[in-house]
């Protein structure tokens, strides 16, 4: 008998490669038409997220979901170094860290107002403000 989940977790680095040269593509259209400051977000550990842990009935996140996170990361972050040497002093390419924000505010919720995993709307809105004042 065949794991579907097993099989579906096989097909997701090659569906990260996909995502990230789309991202690559997008980014150097711009380029060509004249953008040359680009703000680029990565994923956030997936395997924090509500829909994963409530449907998982965790209370914890994820290991294998924030790893397929991570390997995104790593791949954009890569490409983003990639075009800042390939397009010059004048363009500035901005990787805004979500995974390693949102990380701190789980691992810190004391400092954000006691934030647990199944409380969707509250950890995105304490997390738009964490980065927010990160940001000034």
């Amino acid at each position: 008998m065949v794991n579907i989940c097993e099989n579906y977790f096989q097909g997701i680095p090659f569906f990260i490669t996909k995502v990230v040269s789309r991202i690559s593509t997008e980014l150097t259209r711009l380029h060509k038409i004249g953008f040359r400051r680009f703000a680029v977000t990565n994923l956030e550990p997936a395997g924090c997220l509500p829909v994963i842990t409530i449907s998982k009935n965790m209370n914890n996140c994820s290991r294998r979901d924030n790893v397929l996170s991570s390997v995104h990361n790593r791949f954009l972050s890569q490409t983003l170094v990639t075009l800042r040497t390939f397009r010059g002093r004048n363009s500035k390419y901005l990787l805004l860290d979500q995974y390693n924000s949102f990380l701190e505010v789980l691992s810190s919720s004391s400092k954000y107002g006691n934030i647990s995993l199944s409380l969707s709307l509250s950890l995105r809105v304490t997390f738009f403000f964490h980065c927010k004042r990160e940001m000034y």
